[in-house]
């Protein structure tokens, strides 16, 4: 299974310089959607599963059948109106910060599709108990229609235009100059 240590790597530089690694962070989100990476995500798992099965004498490959159906839910992260959010973590170290839960191994697209489709919840929160981003569901969207990294014409852009905002104007100059000699339409404008 392919895990997120670049979105975690990519979320705690952001938290470091939002304007300057906004673009990988993007970037991040894109790889782990695109290569099926799984992300963890705390449910609750009923009582009558976990009195039927027991992990300590699992092992890899056995094959569980059930009798009836088994309906996991989502654990949630609710505000004072009754919307909530929900959770999911880059990596085992980012869950333990937390109350201890039951988890599963959700794959990064298939967890914003329920998010989307859910009319109660907001969005999306990666790891809520450290270095975190909260993504709503227009950022959500976003993601899932449009998944391709920034070429680095675009990420030109972006660093002038973060340059522009802080007043280093040569800098601006240089990265719009590099846009556009890359073909970027709106660098040359």
């Amino acid at each position: 299974a392919i895990r997120c240590q670049e979105l975690e790597s990519a979320i705690k530089a952001w938290h470091q310089d939002k304007d300057k690694y906004s673009s990988q962070l993007w970037n991040a989100f894109c790889k782990a959607i695109q290569d099926e990476a799984y992300i963890i995500v705390p449910v609750i798992i009923p009582d009558t599963f976990k009195n039927n099965f027991s992990p300590e004498n699992a092992k890899p490959g056995d094959v569980i059948t059930l009798e009836d159906e088994l309906h996991i839910s989502f654990q949630h992260l609710s505000e004072p109106d009754g919307r909530y959010w929900y959770a999911a973590f880059t990596s085992r170290q980012e869950f333990e910060r937390g109350e201890n839960s039951d988890t599963v191994a959700y794959l990064m697209k298939g967890i914003m599709e329920i998010v989307l489709e859910d009319e109660n919840s907001i969005g999306l929160v990666i790891n809520p108990w450290g270095e975190n981003i909260s993504l709503d569901k227009d950022l959500l969207k976003n993601l899932l229609g449009n998944t391709r990294p920034l070429s680095q014409d675009e990420k030109d852009l972006d660093a002038g235009v973060d340059a522009y905002r802080h007043g280093d104007y040569a800098t601006a100059y240089h990265h719009y100059q590099q846009a556009a000699d890359a073909g970027n339409v709106p660098a040359m404008s």
